[in-house]
């Protein structure tokens, strides 16, 4: 049974040139309804794989940009120099 408001022209109009000339629109939706069905579950399995690819690529970005900020000299720091002061007061 199709639900009546679930639009689904969009993609009839992308897939008609597919199936007979004589099928009619009704037909085609069910068609086109029982594939999505068919195909959904794959589908969402693709895009939580996508997701956990996602976030293991954001949570690298994190560490390698905590890394970065982790090599800053903050300015309370000793300084590099040798001088014993703080980095903000060094006079270099």
């Amino acid at each position: 049974m199709v639900d009546a408001e679930f639009d689904t022209t969009h993609l009839i109009i992308k897939i008609k040139d597919e199936y007979p000339d004589d099928i009619s629109e009704e037909e085609l939706q069910q068609h086109l309804i029982g594939f999505l069905l068919t195909v959904l579950p794959e589908a969402v399995k693709v895009l939580q794989e996508f997701g956990r690819h996602m976030d293991k690529r954001r949570k690298g970005e994190l560490v390698h940009n905590q890394q970065a900020r982790s090599n800053k000299i903050g300015r309370n720091e000793p300084c590099p120099c040798g001088s014993g002061k703080n980095t903000r007061s060094a006079v270099h």
